[in-house]
């Protein structure tokens, strides 16, 4: 039929806007909530699986249907934890990280296996094999050799991946390295209150020896404030026995009015410790701080005058011949390292055949299928 004059094409700028303009022809009313609901109803049943018009048997590949299988969700569960949660090829910790099969999944099925149906896959427990697999980021899965489209050219990913015992060092390297803190001196609070002598500087005569070398941290005392109306101050040092020689000590440690409890000092700079004896001692401002000690043992306390604050080096005790043991004690960092722990052993190369405790439900099918 021949076009009149004037008559716009289908496709014409002046048809569309005609068209889909309030009333025309390609203008929809938008469907009520209670006409969706009615389509909703009538749709159902009629549109899945078999009964849609577009569905043809046999589509969905078997495989498709295996990766909802618990076997395959906890093959890659598996295989992400055996790695730590590192990407084998670039190291990178955590996000999107996939499980890749070194030989293809659809090559396992359809070449090695020959599996044709779900329950043979779940009995095939070589399918499942956690050495089959290495953790990679998204980045790094999509650039191996038998990714997606490239399977049907290269089935088997023969690149070379960090070693488990690499790896194992890897994650060994990025832990924090471990310290060992450790303490020598009376750690037991004493069953005694002891009065301190205001602007002196008081010891007990025993030493105490560090079980290792190493630096010294903080000293601490069990300490009691009487005083229910100010704070005050104490300081504790600690010399070595044999010398007298000053190795370091706290800065004020402040003892809250009317308490009783454990006050810790820190030791500037943390000065080096060896296995000696070493004393405790302690300075008070204020005669109201009193520490706790037993009055055990051959000990001697003694003391010598001086300015609260004021730490001489060396120091010159006097013996008052009171046998007591105050509750003072040092905490230091020991140096030695502490042995590695040795890192897990590589698997073998080949299927083990227990990695996920699927033992072969059938082992004559397995063998039969290898021959094949």
């Amino acid at each position: 039929m021949p076009f009149t004059k004037g008559h716009n094409l289908w496709n014409h700028p002046n048809s569309i806007k005609t068209r889909f303009q309030k009333g025309g022809a390609g203008h929809t009313i938008p469907h009520t909530e209670e006409s969706k609901l009615l389509m909703g109803k009538n749709r159902q049943g009629k549109a899945v699986g078999k009964a849609n018009a577009s569905y043809i048997h046999g589509l969905t590949p078997l495989y498709h249907k295996m990766k909802s299988l618990p076997e395959y969700k906890l093959w890659q569960r598996k295989v992400l934890e055996r790695d730590n949660f590192i990407c084998r090829n670039c190291l990178k910790k955590g996000g999107d990280l996939t499980p890749h099969h070194l030989t293809a999944f659809s090559f396992l099925i359809n070449v090695v296996f020959k599996i044709k149906t779900l329950q043979e896959a779940k009995e095939c427990f070589l399918l499942w094999n956690i050495r089959n697999g290495i953790t990679l980021c998204e980045k790094c899965h999509s650039e191996t050799p038998n990714y997606k489209w490239r399977v049907h050219k290269t089935p088997r990913d023969r690149t070379f991946y960090l070693p488990l015992t690499a790896l194992a060092i890897f994650i060994f390297l990025l832990l924090p390295q471990p310290t060992f803190s450790a303490t020598f001196g009376y750690t037991s609070i004493g069953a005694t209150l002891h009065g301190l002598a205001l602007g002196a500087q008081q010891s007990e005569g025993l030493g105490y020896s560090p079980a290792e070398s190493g630096t010294l941290d903080s000293i601490t005392a069990y300490l009691k404030n009487a005083d229910v109306s100010n704070n005050h101050n104490a300081q504790l040092g600690l010399y070595i026995y044999s010398d007298n020689s000053l190795v370091g000590n706290t800065s004020n440690i402040v003892v809250p009015l009317n308490t009783t409890n454990w006050r810790t000092g820190t030791v500037a700079s943390t000065p080096a410790i060896t296995v000696v004896d070493y004393l405790t001692a302690i300075q008070i401002d204020n005669g109201n701080v009193q520490i706790y000690s037993d009055d055990t043992g051959a000990t001697t306390r003694e003391f010598q005058n001086t300015t609260y604050g004021t730490w001489t080096n060396p120091a010159s005790w006097t013996g008052s011949g009171i046998a007591r043991r105050y509750s003072i004690y040092a905490t230091y960092t020991a140096s030695a390292a502490a042995p590695a722990p040795n890192p897990p052993n590589p698997p073998a190369i080949f299927f083990d055949g227990d990695s996920l405790n699927y033992p072969p439900a059938k082992p004559e099918r397995f063998t039969y299928q290898l021959k094949k």
